[in-house]
């Protein structure tokens, strides 16, 4: 319940608001209370004269250490496991990779000797470079196009 009252010096005090109010879902569960006034440029003399201010407690809620130690024990076991299929996959990868690259560079060399072959056989064209091409053709002038 809010209750203010004002009143001046050798008056009765006079109630200007009352009013009920739950502040249990705006108000943080720590605050400082007080009050502030204005005069503007008169001074003046302001004075709390009562202040009462009761709050309930909050309800006492019970936890479950069994349940919190069988959580603890399942999630334990899951990072465990997956930790331990993580570690068998890159063990698995790390010694089917030998077989794999020496695959791929038999491969490889297949490959270059068939061209090499082929660079080198009696009826293959001959190759030139660009350096002889511009030489032959005067920078690629339209005078002496090749073929």
């Amino acid at each position: 319940m809010l209750h203010i009252s004002i009143g001046y010096s050798g008056n009765p005090l006079v109630t200007v608001l009352e009013q009920s109010i739950i502040v249990s879902n705006t108000v943080p569960n720590s605050v400082s209370v007080g009050f502030t006034v204005s005069s503007g440029l008169v001074s003046e003399s302001h004075k709390v004269i009562d202040w009462a201010f009761t709050s309930v407690p909050l309800p006492f809620l019970p936890t479950n250490k069994g349940f919190e130690k069988k959580d603890n024990i399942k999630t334990i076991v899951i990072i465990v496991t997956t930790n331990f299929m993580i570690l068998l996959v890159i063990l698995i990868s790390c010694m089917f990779l030998p077989s794999v690259l020496r695959k791929l560079r038999n491969q490889n060399q297949r490959d270059l000797d068939i061209e090499s072959r082929s660079r080198n056989a009696a009826n293959a064209p001959k190759m030139f470079t660009y350096k002889q091409l511009s030489k032959a053709t005067r920078n690629f002038s339209k005078e002496n196009l090749l073929g």
